[in-house]
C-alpha cells in the first residue's frame, strides 16, 4: 500500500455514462488528478467528482481524500483475507470428501489416486534413502573426491589367483567361475 500527495487537480467536467437500465447515457461529474507516488507522477483520469472513495479501474487503485474512509476499507480487505485464511481448513476437508466420492462412483479415478498415492510413498523412500546414502559417506571418513571409493571385503580379491582347499592356485574366468 503507497500513498501519495496530490500534485494537479483539473476542474470538474461532466462526461456521459452509459448505465445499465438507463435508456440513454447518464451524465456524470468527475475530475482528473495528478497524485506523487514515490517520486512518480501518476495520472488518474475520470475519477467521480461526488464519491468520497473511488477505484481507478485502469491503475488498480483505491482513491480517497478521506483517512477514515481508506481505514473502513483497508478494515474491509483484512476481513476478506482472514476470512479466506479461517475457510482453508473447510475446502481441504471438502476436497478430501470429493475424492472419496469420485473414488467410489469412477474406478478409474480410485486407481489413478491410488498409483498417485504409491508414486508419492516410493518418492519418499527414495528421499530417505538418499540421505542415508549420504550420511553413510559423511560417517565413512571420505576416500576419493569422487565419491565413488571401490570397497574390498575381506577374503575377496577377483583379480589376484585363489588358493583352493587344496592349496592350488585357481583363476577366475571372464563368466565368473574360478578353473
Amino acid at each position: 500500500m503507497e500513498c501519495g500527495q496530490v500534485v494537479n487537480v483539473s476542474p470538474i467536467k461532466t462526461i456521459y455514462k452509459t448505465v445499465p437500465n438507463m435508456p440513454y447515457p447518464q451524465p456524470v461529474q468527475v475530475i482528473d488528478f495528478v497524485v506523487n507516488i514515490n517520486g512518480q507522477n501518476v495520472n488518474l483520469q475520470e475519477i467521480p467528482a461526488n464519491a468520497n472513495i473511488a477505484d481507478d479501474i485502469k491503475t488498480g487503485m483505491l482513491i480517497t481524500g478521506s483517512r477514515d474512509e481508506m481505514n473502513t476499507e483497508v478494515l474491509t480487505m483484512k476481513q476478506k483475507s482472514e476470512d479466506v485464511l479461517k475457510s482453508v481448513e473447510y475446502h481441504q476437508n471438502f476436497l478430501r470428501v470429493c475424492d472419496q466420492m469420485l473414488a467410489m462412483l469412477n474406478p478409474e479415478f480410485a486407481a489413478k489416486q491410488q498409483q498417485e498415492q504409491e508414486i508419492s510413498a516410493l518418492k519418499g523412500q527414495m528421499s530417505n534413502m538418499d540421505k542415508n546414502m549420504q550420511e553413510m559417506s559423511k560417517n565413512s571418513g571420505g576416500g576419493s573426491s569422487s565419491g565413488m571409493d571401490e570397497r574390498r571385503y575381506p577374503g575377496y580379491f577377483p583379480e589376484y589367483p585363489r588358493m583352493d582347499e587344496m592349496g592350488e592356485r585357481r583363476r577366475r574366468r571372464s563368466n565368473g567361475e574360478f578353473y
